[in-house]
Formats: structure tokens, sequence, C-alpha cells
């Protein structure tokens, strides 16, 4: 038996793969995030600056992939990512096993430190009290954002006795949820939580952060990417990522 035109069209099946495969590497790749200060900040030229939008925008020239910026909802950028459909990465999420379902994730490009709780002012805390004798409290009304992942405190709230009240507004949005007594607190990294209450408009009394002893320590954040992205160019990117 001839094997030889067998051989020859598995081997020109195989070099048709690594062509598409490396084209694909070379595409440019479309950067997606939503202003969400000081993590990310809108830039004149559309790209997006920040504590995850520096490191993702550096990280990206570094490899050598061409980018294209764009501006969408969270909500939109997991649709998309989900829908597969282009060479698409978000900037700064966080890494779950839910997500991996339908993305890939590089390295580490920024560490969180520890989530805090912002409340109204004209809200009490008992001195010393934990994040799990709050959680456990049915009073607490503990607002959430639709699709966010809290890191290690979404187990928590999973089993939380508190009332859950999930919103898909931006985080400006529930600052004013917040401020109005719609709930009693909701949770920001501490470098986002200073950040709000600096420049989110309101009077600095109006809101005060709360620091529960027992919460747990911040959250790396990743690129997260479609599975379109070829692990080359996954590869590329990780090699280019320098965070300690």
């Amino acid at each position: 038996m001839n094997l030889l035109p067998q051989l020859g069209a598995l081997l020109s099946a195989g070099c048709a793969c690594l062509l598409m495969c490396d084209a694909q590497a070379n595409e440019p790749v479309t950067l997606l995030f939503n202003e969400r200060p000081p993590y990310l900040m809108l830039n004149s030229d559309g790209s997006a600056s920040g504590l995850t939008g520096t490191p993702a925008a550096n990280v990206f020239k570094a490899a050598g992939v061409t980018v294209n910026w764009a501006t969408l909802s969270t909500k939109r950028q997991i649709q998309t990512l989900t829908e597969n459909a282009s060479m698409s990465c978000a900037i700064g999420w966080f890494q779950t096993k839910e997500r991996e379902a339908f993305a890939k994730f590089s390295k580490a490009i920024y560490r969180d430190r520890p989530f805090v709780a912002i409340a109204a002012s004209s809200i009490n805390f008992a001195e010393g009290i934990t994040l799990a004798q709050t959680l456990a409290n049915r009073d607490t009304r503990v607002l959430v954002k639709e699709g966010f992942s809290y890191g290690d405190i979404d187990p928590m709230l999973a089993k939380a006795k508190a009332t859950i009240v999930v919103n898909a507004g931006e985080v400006v949005e529930l600052m004013q949820m917040i401020k109005a007594r719609r709930a009693d607190m909701m949770f920001a990294a501490q470098e986002e939580a200073t950040y709000l209450i600096e420049n989110a408009g309101y009077k600095k009394g109006d809101f005060k952060i709360v620091k529960f002893v027992d919460m747990p320590i911040g959250k790396t954040r990743h690129i997260m990417c479609s599975k379109k992205v070829p692990d080359a160019l996954i590869d590329k990117i990780n090699a280019a990522i320098q965070m300690e």
C-alpha cells in the first residue's frame, strides 16, 4: 500500500494549520475595557491607562502585538468573549473557574490590595466586627455588581444570610445607591475605594471605608481573552509580563 499520498496530505494539512495559527497570532487584538478609575482610565487617543490599563498596554507593546482599543460595558465584554467570534481580550479580570470555561487568561498583571466595604457615613458598624459576622446578619443589605467576582469573598456571599442586592450598574451608580441607602455596603479594593470616595463627585463625608479584620488578601488581575486567541499569542503576552 502506497502511503506517500496520505503522508503528503497530512503534511499539507499540518502546514496549513501552522500557517493559519501564525496568521492568527499576528492579527490585531481588540482590547476591551470599561472606564473604571483607578484601574482603567480613558486616554484622549482611545487607549487606557491606570493600575491595570498601563501594564496591559505595555505588555502588548513589548510583545509586538498590534491592538485596537474598544470601550464596552463589563457585561458586553463577557458576551463578546463568550461568543468567541473575534480576537478580543479584556483587561484586569479575576481568573475564575467559571470564566475559564469560555476564556483564556494571561499571567497576573496586577494584585489588588485587600477589599474593604464602602458604606454611607450614617451607617454604624460595631468596633471589631468581622465580615463573617456582617454577612450572617439578615438585616444587612450587601450591594454587588452583576457578573463581577469578588475573589475569595464569593463563597462567603453564596452562604450569606444577609440580603444580596444585585445591580448591573457601573461602580459610580452603585455608589449612588449606597448614598441613597438602598443598600448598606458594597465591596471595592482599597485603592479603588479611596479613589471613588475622593473623586466620585460627592462630599467626602458622605461615605466611609470599613475594614474587616478577616477580609481575604487581594486577588490578582489578568488579561482575559477569547478562546479564538491562539496559545502562541498568550505565550507572547506572558513572556512580556514582568509583574513582581
